[in-house]
């Protein structure tokens, strides 16, 4: 159901007026420049904005310029030539991310399935500052919003996780901080009519209410991605010596972080990532407690004890195997819950394995009549 508006007036509403802050102005001044290069930021910064609640009726937060922004180094914007929404980082023309994220997005990595770092869409150079770099890269949304309805759902994600920080240790990059806040998805299926990159609870008219799909396995794949490679490490293949220094990341429980000590990076990742899983979900939920034991050995705090995140990935594996298909189909059990929301949670389960098993029914008896019909038309021509 839409937002509807209300009574307020335009004079009421100038009070909630939402003036740019000082990051904003950067970008309203680099409006026409992005603009040449193919790439519209939200009506909010063309340097002839006015404030489209000032003519409405509807409170000023529920308009599409309303929301404000707070970094002068990143923001969200429109590619001009089809309409798809981007986010724009401003980088130094020498700084080991944009180094990274070359690496990474070249055509021979670019495509590769278990690549799950967020693709360099474009990226051209400022024209008052050929030092400043715009990097490109798709619209994404933080992983968990919306939460996770079933086991399977945890069980793709971490899968993906795994698959993609193997594939970047493969490439000899250690990311060092792939943690909570710098994993997301791609949320298109998840959120057919789009979401306001700055209000994500709304469309992208700014006041109507999303309404994401309940189950992510009811939607196209839904794909995860690292993003953030301003403390990664890349190393060349020929490099004996693997290590870094430093405390840097969001993750400030890894046992061997040290200004003093060299540590090996990627089994720090595998650190992180165990201590995501196990904050995420394996300590809040029931049904997930089967991955304990992955967990454990991801988060042993002597690095040489560590599972490196090629194992990591097929301990995973085989533990996943031992599941029953039903199991993971499951929704999943929040030890938060009271009686009455595991009883209401477990009939959207049921009414949701119900429709499974009768699509299964249905296919397969299809299948067989198609069978059928071939054998008997092949021996018609015999005959």
């Amino acid at each position: 159901m839409e937002q509807t508006a209300s009574s307020s007036s335009p004079k009421d509403n100038l009070a909630n007026a939402s003036p740019l802050t000082n990051e904003e102005l950067v970008w309203r001044s680099k409006y026409g420049m992005l603009e040449s290069h193919g790439y519209h930021l939200r009506q909010r910064y063309k340097p002839d904005w006015t404030p489209s609640w000032l003519k409405s009726k509807r409170p000023a937060p529920l308009h599409e310029d309303y929301p404000a922004h707070w970094n002068s180094e990143a923001i969200d914007a429109v590619r001009i030539k089809d309409g798809r929404r981007v986010f724009l980082k401003r980088v130094a023309d020498d700084s080991s991310e944009l180094r990274i994220h070359r690496f990474l997005s070249e055509d021979g990595r670019l495509n590769d399935p278990w690549n799950h770092t967020i693709p360099l869409l474009d990226e051209f150079a400022d024209d008052g500052d050929p030092t400043t770099i715009y990097m490109v890269m798709p619209l994404l949304r933080p992983y968990d919003l919306p939460e996770f309805f079933a086991v399977e759902e945890v069980v793709d994600f971490m899968r993906q996780v795994l698959e993609g920080i193997v594939f970047m240790h493969k490439s000899n990059v250690a990311h060092r901080d792939c943690s909570d806040l710098n994993i997301m998805m791609d949320a298109d299926g998840i959120f057919p009519r789009g979401f306001h990159p700055r209000s994500t609870a709304f469309d992208s008219t700014g006041y109507r209410l999303v309404h994401p799909k309940h189950r992510r396995d009811s939607v196209p794949p839904v794909r995860y991605y690292f993003i953030d490679f301003g403390i990664s490490s890349m190393f060349k293949p020929e490099d004996k010596e693997k290590k870094v220094l430093g405390l840097e990341g969001q993750d400030h429980d890894v046992p061997e972080l040290s200004l003093v000590e060299p540590y090996d990076p990627f089994l720090a990742d595998v650190y992180i990532l165990g201590h995501l899983f196990e904050a995420a979900f394996i300590d809040r939920y029931d049904n997930l407690a089967f991955l304990r034991s992955l967990v454990e050995d991801m988060m042993q705090s002597a690095p040489l004890l560590r599972s490196n995140a090629e194992r990591a990935l097929n301990d995973f594996n085989n533990l996943i195997s031992r599941q029953s298909p039903r199991s993971l189909r499951w929704r999943l059990k929040k030890k938060t819950y009271g009686q009455a929301e595991r009883f209401f949670a477990d009939v959207d389960s049921i009414s949701h394995e119900g429709v499974f098993l009768a699509r299964r029914a249905i296919t397969s008896s299809t299948s067989n009549v198609v069978r059928f019909l071939q054998k008997h038309l092949r021996l018609d021509r015999k005959g």
